[in-house]
């Protein structure tokens, strides 16, 4: 019986912005998956906001189609790698995606990728593993709604999991759930301390992990908390979120959005408001799995 089938529920929504939408995994998936993300367009609308993509160090597997009578039409299942350069994303009318993403240490045991082979890419998972991607593409084609879709993807991500042979270094998984955790807070000399290794051993463990310095890792987390701590404020203290988020002071903050968003605190804030007028989307409907 699937994942889906078994667990029926609704899905709890953890940030949204726009037509973007997050959610947190099931617990019988959490192991693997970070958490599960959406992205549409209403068929009414020509297009969505244009939305300003900032710097992430994630790895999502993205199904996308277009969908019209419940049918899913131009369908592809992608690999999206960490983001590095400045765009922006549009989609037209009936497009929708979900997405899974999974932990960073898990990756590679999960879907033979590495992150810093991904960079700044939407790689055709066709192409990465076509044995993997096959039926996978299939069955997505076959769901009849977008709620069904990211069941069944998270399904498919959760049986890989199960007939993986391998798994990271535990050590590994610790550091990562650690950081992940705290949002990139604590210093890593503390969470060597903790895991009792050395901070050398830590940083190695994290670079092989995330694909990226241990360091830019955690400011990557931390620019991620801020700008999902600001996204529901109409108007953000951003010296108490500077504070909050253990910033040296608002100035360390500003560099850390110029650094990744190409733009300052306030101009990226008062365009993730602009896209959520935009869209119809209303926050508080709830996303119901089959």
């Amino acid at each position: 019986m699937s994942l889906a089938r078994r667990h029926p529920q609704l899905l709890d929504e953890r940030h949204s912005v726009g037509g973007y939408r997050e959610f947190s995994p099931r617990p019988a998936s959490r192991r693997w998956i970070e958490y599960l993300w959406t992205c549409s367009t209403p068929g009414t609308a020509r297009s969505s906001a244009p939305h300003r993509v900032v710097a992430d160090p994630g790895v999502s597997l993205a199904f996308s189609c277009h969908r019209h009578k419940g049918k899913a039409e131009g369908a592809s299942l992608r690999l999206f790698g960490p983001v590095e350069s400045r765009r922006l994303f549009e989609s037209d009318a009936s497009f929708e995606m979900v997405c899974v993403r999974p932990k960073l240490e898990w990756l590679p045991f999960l879907l033979g990728a590495q992150p810093q082979d991904h960079v700044d890419a939407k790689h055709d998972f066709l192409e990465v593993d076509p044995r993997i991607a096959r039926p996978v593409l299939a069955r997505l084609s076959r769901a009849r709604s977008m709620s069904e879709a990211l069941a069944l993807l998270e399904s498919e991500l959760v049986s890989l999991a199960e007939q993986s042979r391998r798994s990271p270094h535990q050590r590994a998984l610790h550091a990562m759930e650690i950081l992940r955790r705290t949002a990139g807070t604590v210093p890593l000399r503390r969470v060597a301390q903790h895991l009792g290794c050395t901070p050398r051993s830590l940083r190695r463990w994290i670079r092989e992990a995330a694909g990226v310095p241990p360091k830019r890792y955690s400011r990557l987390l931390r620019f991620q908390a801020v700008l999902a701590a600001s996204d529901p404020l109409a108007a953000p203290d951003w010296a108490s979120l500077a504070c909050r988020f253990h910033y040296f002071d608002q100035s360390h903050l500003i560099r850390d959005f110029q650094e990744f968003a190409w733009s300052s605190p306030s101009v990226v804030h008062r365009e993730r408001w602009r896209e959520s007028a935009f869209s119809n989307h209303s926050p508080s409907e709830p996303t119901r799995l089959p």
